[in-house]
């Protein structure tokens, strides 16, 4: 309970919501006397503790946080550990929610000892490691772990057991920061030295990951940081240190430890400039004697000759006392009551350019600012103002400053800042989040010594919070002053919530007591501020007044105020007075009635009222406060100046706008001296008697009665404002002792509950021992019916226990246990088997190897290793597993794929094998040669994608889709395709299923067929025998047509049969003709040729003279084109040209294409032969040739009759 009480009392700046270190030293002046302000330190029973003695019966607690490669840093630690060791672990990792965490049974093989999961309600005991559940919010409070459901964010669970770890232990609360990314847990260590713990950190070199430790050793406030091995042994160092009987000793009660002390206070202020000698004593204290501790150091004079020996431990003691801790909206219901009564007062009566004037002192890295600025963003938001803003921060530590301009902090914030302000006023980065532009160019970062710099003015707001509780009564008297002259008429003081303004209520009115928000007030009695000039070789002793502008504005508000009631009602002499009766103006003369008393200078209108005038003056103050309403004192008569002064005192409250409650005007009115001669000589207090001894003697004895009268009422008053001071502080220790009572009950409610649940784990416990009896019987059948062979080994190879499986491989009886394994023989080849053992027991990792015995029978040897339930190893346990038939069968179907794969390959059709999720598995040789396609172009992928979508058709996808689903087969599914090379063909396609079993999935077979030749070759033929059988017809008729044309025109039989065969033959010419083309087309200079050869030779060569372009008639033009040529060439030879020798014959075409249509101009001319004439008659010839050209082909045809020779022109569409 000391250790606590000692926590509570000695140690307010550590459970304050917004900690930072002190404002700076006062002095460097190494000859100042050390002091302590009564008020600074705790009741005698709460003086703070040290050494061992003072420590917490309760189990100390170790937490460990962890993330990235700390698994492998907790397996050290541990490792190297001892198992007694005395405290706690609590160890917080990363990790994922949704699935199973086996780290308990993990880390218990590393540990002797006890790993559990941390649970809610469950009690911390020593020898114990807890490891922290997955999602949820673990904390600690009275050694009992609470779990909150989602209580935190993935990612933040060491900050918050950290910071409840802090809570609770306080200066006991000791943290390692291991392997890990990220910056979880810093937020969390700036807890633990806040509260006066100590932290540790994983070397950075030595971590696998070294986000977590670099980011912890970044604070400063880290005290050892080694590599993980070495970690557990300065742990139990430190803590033996802490809990043996010759910790630090108890010097410091005397003068001899006073004077180190003072020592160390002048070590700090030569070597880092900084003063701490009028800070409050027990904190520095607790700082140095922690500090102490760390070196296990037990006097403070070998801690100072430490101090003069390394320089680099003043460093450090300089960075243990200016621990800066703050949140962003640290305590947040106080921060809402500062936005609704102060902030939003501020930007609401803001108009025009005048700026809001906001100062953090002692603002550490910044989060309190920035969350100021914060919170008057979203008041001009929310009143769509545009308000310009100054708000200086300052500090005396500039590496903090630093971290403060930057406006980068870690991922942890979230836990303290509202999700839609991370949004609006962060923005998120690799290091974390980032203040936005428009926030930091509010702020101003100075490097500021609130107690040697001058203060800032016109301000708006001071928010000093947690800066006063360090220092001692005589630097608050300093800095309250300061802060009321730095704010503007209307400004606020927000303070930290064990922080006060008493003594100073005359300068600040309370705007929220539990909040501690106070504001300026405007008429105050002229006050003494002690301006921080200079920061060095100032003079003490100097202070000054209130600036001349101030008081200037001050004199004249108080003169327009005084001036307007005394001319309303009376010109008389007055004093205007405050709510603590002290004198804020004097008016008229008022030496007769008032005058500064001897000793200090007082304003006080009691303490300068004549002594005639003071008890009646305090009773009608009294009297016109409670009363509301002016209070006259009639006929007051007192002496001044060796005569009787008769005066009309009224006393008036003043209730004015914009003046402070209590404020009271005092009107002296002198009466008429006739008034005063006229009293009695009692109430005149005349001289008359004063020749006489008797008088003279009384009016001593008087003088001294009233002196010593006042005297008593002035104690009396001291007495009893200490009487209220001491009846809060009663109420507050009431208030205490009920919370203790309380407590004290559910303390009572937990004991109980913890003996039923010892009575229910007892339970659990005789339950547990039948269990092991029931699985140790059922372990013994369970090793007598296996039929695995199982042999135990010892770490010297000797058998413990086996099988009687293993008998059928070792030769093996009862009396063999004990026994080295090389004495027994085996049916096992090879000689390897001792030595898998012996590297199994080695490296530690389990073997497994495939062996054969001498009877053809194949195992699995499984080597492990044997560990005890203390994870220790004791030996080797080896495993055969039977194979044989399973080898035999892979055998035969290995066999039996290479068949058929065989078989496959040497088929001629192609083939695809697809799996149900229609990604080709393989293909054969002909498929990659009929579609030129490569087999790492086709295997593994989907059917419907290869060749460029050749197999994507619909109704092939739902055949498939059957065929893998209900085992629908098809064939002859038709499909069409373009290759590259070979063009369009025409594809069968045959659908079946291959089965699966156990080991393999059911594939899907598809057969192609490639019958694109085959359909044409048919066509073909089709086509040939329709042509074959339409010429045949066409012949025929042209045969019948020519024999009827030829019988019409001779009468002679021999010149029927000569005509008839010339045609005939003609027309068989043709059909060589076409026949060597398949009846596809015939050139027509071949054709002319061939027509022209038999005249060529009865008329001699060069006769025939043919010309024209190279072209392919059609075959239905062919046969019409011919017989005119034929008919022509008949008749040269019986009357033309080809009758005579002097004869000629001249054949030319061309081909003309006109609007799309292409038509064959061919002419017939003849020459030199006799003279011809048009005939009288039409012939058999030339009706043969207008009726083939003309009404057969749709041409013209024009024959000319001239005597030189006959010429015909066919126009004949092509």
């Amino acid at each position: 309970m000391t250790g606590k009480m000692h926590q509570n009392a000695d140690n307010q700046a550590d459970s304050q919501p917004t900690s930072r270190h002190p404002p700076g030293p006062v002095s460097c002046d190494p000859d100042q006397e050390t002091r302590t302000s009564p008020e600074s330190e705790p009741p005698p029973d709460c003086a703070a503790p040290t050494g061992s003695a003072q420590q917490s019966d309760r189990c100390p607690v170790v937490a460990i946080g962890a993330s990235a490669g700390g698994f492998e840093a907790l397996q050290k630690f541990l490792g190297v550990l001892p198992p007694d060791c005395g405290f706690a672990l609590v160890i917080l990792l990363h990790t994922d929610p949704t699935k199973r965490s086996y780290a308990v049974d993990l880390l218990g093989r590393d540990t002797s000892m006890t790993v559990v999961a941390a649970g809610d309600g469950m009690l911390i005991a020593p020898n114990h490691a807890y490891i922290a559940p997955a999602g949820v919010s673990l904390t600690v409070r009275q050694d009992v772990f609470h779990c909150t459901n989602g209580g935190s964010a993935r990612g933040r669970t060491i900050d918050v057991f950290l910071r409840s770890l802090a809570e609770d232990k306080t200066n006991d609360a000791i943290c390692i920061i291991l392997s890990g990314t990220g910056s979880d847990g810093t937020l969390g260590i700036r807890a633990i030295k806040e509260a006066g713990g100590t932290v540790m950190a994983q070397s950075p070199d030595s971590a696998k990951y070294s986000g977590m430790p670099h980011s912890a050793i970044a604070t400063g406030l880290v005290d050892f940081v080694l590599p993980v091995e070495a970690l557990p042994e300065q742990l139990i160092d430190y803590l033996r240190y802490r809990t043996s009987p010759a910790g630090i000793d108890q010097q410091h009660q005397g003068d001899t430890a006073e004077s180190h002390i003072t020592s160390i206070f002048r070590l700090l202020c030569n070597e880092t400039g900084h003063d701490f000698t009028n800070y409050k004593r027990n904190t520095v204290l607790r700082r140095i004697e922690r500090r102490m501790q760390l070196r296990q150091i037990t006097g403070y004079e070998d801690y100072v000759t430490y101090l003069r020996n390394q320089p680099e431990e003043v460093t450090s003691l300089l960075r243990d006392l200016m621990i800066g801790v703050t949140h962003f909206f640290r305590d947040p219901d106080l921060f809402d009551r500062l936005n609704e009564l102060v902030i939003n007062a501020l930007v609401d009566s803001r108009e025009g350019q005048q700026p809001i004037r906001v100062w953090v002192p002692g603002c550490a890295t910044g989060e309190e600012a920035y969350s100021i600025a914060m919170l008057l963003t979203e008041q001009m938001s929310r009143l769509q103002k545009r308000v310009s803003v100054q708000i200086f921060a300052t500090d005396i530590d500039e590496a903090h400053l630093d971290i403060a301009r930057a406006g980068l902090y870690p991922e942890s914030i979230e836990t303290d800042v509202a999700p839609d302000r991370l949004r609006r006023f962060f923005t998120q980065e690799a290091g974390g989040y980032r203040v936005t532009k428009q926030i930091r160019e509010m702020l101003i970062f100075s490097l500021h010594n609130l107690l040697t710099n001058p203060p800032f003015s016109r301000l708006d707001l001071i928010s000093c919070r947690n800066v006063l509780i360090y220092l001692n009564s005589e630097l608050q008297n300093r800095l309250l002053p300061l802060f009321h002259y730095g704010l503007t008429t209307n400004g606020f003081l927000f303070l930290g919530p064990s922080e006060h303004i008493s003594g100073y209520s005359n300068l600040f009115a309370e705007v929220d007591r539990r909040a501690r928000i106070f504001s300026r007030k405007t008429f105050v009695s002229q006050t003494t501020v002690d301006f921080p000039l200079f920061a060095a070789g100032r003079d003490p002793t100097r202070s000054v007044t209130l600036s001349r502008r101030q008081q200037v504005t001050l004199e004249e508000t108080l003169s327009a105020v005084t001036e307007r009631l005394l001319l309303s009602d009376f010109s008389p002499a007055a004093v205007l007075v405050n709510e603590q009766d002290d004198i804020l103006r004097f008016h008229g003369r008022t030496g007769l009635y008032l005058e500064p008393p001897t000793g200090r200078p007082e304003v006080n209108v009691i303490e300068m009222a004549r002594p005639g005038l003071r008890l009646k003056l305090r009773a009608a103050l009294h009297q016109a406060r409670k009363a509301s309403k002016p209070i006259v004192i009639d006929q007051l008569h007192f002496r001044a100046n060796g005569s009787t002064v008769s005066v009309r005192v009224t006393v008036k409250p003043v209730i004015e706008p914009g003046s402070d409650p209590g404020m009271l005007l005092i009107v002296f009115e002198a009466l008429p001296d006739a008034s005063a001669a006229t009293l009695e000589p009692e109430k005149l207090g005349t001289e008359n008697e004063s020749d006489s001894p008797d008088v003279r003697q009384l009016e001593m004895e008087l003088r001294s009665t009233r002196e010593s009268l006042q005297t008593m009422v002035e104690e009396l008053e001291t007495s009893n404002e200490e009487l209220k001071s001491s009846n809060e502080e009663l109420l507050s220790m009431n208030e205490e002792m009920q919370s203790t009572n309380e407590e004290l009950e559910t303390s009572k409610e937990e004991l109980q509950s913890v003996n039923e649940e010892l009575e229910t784990v007892n339970s659990e416990l005789s339950a547990k021992v039948a269990e092991l009896a029931k699985a140790h019987s059922d372990i013994k059948h369970l090793m007598e019916s296996t039929e695995i062979a199982t042999i135990f080994l010892d770490n010297d190879l000797r058998v413990k226990r086996y099988t009687p499986a293993v008998t059928q491989i070792f030769n093996l009886i009862s009396t063999d246990i004990g026994r080295p394994i090389t004495d027994l023989t085996h049916q096992i080849i090879g000689e390897h088997l001792v030595e898998d053992v012996r590297t199994v027991l080695r490296t530690l990792t389990r073997s497994d190897s495939e062996v054969r015995t001498s009877d053809g029978r194949i195992f699995i040897m499984r080597v492990l290793p044997y560990r005890s339930l203390d994870n220790v190893i004791e030996g080797a346990v080896i495993t055969f597993l039977d194979v044989t038939a399973q080898k035999r069968g892979e055998e035969a179907i290995a066999n039996a794929r290479r068949l058929a794969e065989d078989i496959i390959q040497a088929l001629r059709q192609p083939l695809l094998i697809v799996e149900t999720s229609l990604k080709i598995r393989s293909t054969n040789q002909q498929y990659c040669m009929e579609f030129e396609a490569k087999p790492d172009q086709t295997h593994g992928r989907y059917l419907f994608e290869v060749g460029g979508g050749l197999w994507d058709d619909p109704d092939l996808r739902d055949r498939l889709d059957r065929l893998r689903e209900d085992g629908f087969e098809f064939n002859d599914y038709e499909v069409c395709c373009t290759l590259p090379t070979a063009g369009e063909r025409t594809i069968l396609v045959n659908g079946r299923t291959i089965p699966g079993d156990d080991t393999r999935r059911p594939l899907l077979l598809l057969a192609l067929t490639d019958v694109t030749e085959i359909r044409n070759t048919r066509e073909r033929e089709r086509l040939m025998i329709q042509e074959l059988d339409h010429r045949v017809k066409n012949t025929l008729a042209s045969v019948l047509s020519l024999c009827r044309l030829t019988a019409d025109s001779t009468t002679a039989t021999d010149d029927f049969v000569r005509i008839f065969e010339g045609r005939i033959a003609a027309l068989s010419r043709v059909h060589e003709a076409l026949a060597i083309q398949r009846w596809e087309g015939a050139d027509l200079h071949d054709l002319v040729e061939r027509m022209m050869s038999v005249y060529d030779e009865e008329t001699g060569p060069h006769r025939i003279t043919v010309e024209g372009e190279h072209v392919v008639l059609p075959h239905r033009v062919i046969i019409p084109i011919t017989m005119a040529i034929h008919e022509l060439a008949t008749n040269a030879a019986k009357h033309g040209a080809s009758s005579t020798s002097t004869g000629h014959i001249t054949i030319t075409w061309q081909c003309i294409a006109n609007s799309g249509e292409k038509r064959l101009h061919l002419e017939w001319s003849e020459a030199g032969g006799p003279p011809t004439e048009p005939p009288t008659k039409r012939g058999v010839g030339l009706s043969l040739i207008e009726r083939g050209i003309g009404y057969n082909l749709g041409g013209i045809v024009e024959v000319d009759f001239a005597p030189e020779g006959l010429t015909c022109r066919m126009d004949i569409p092509l």
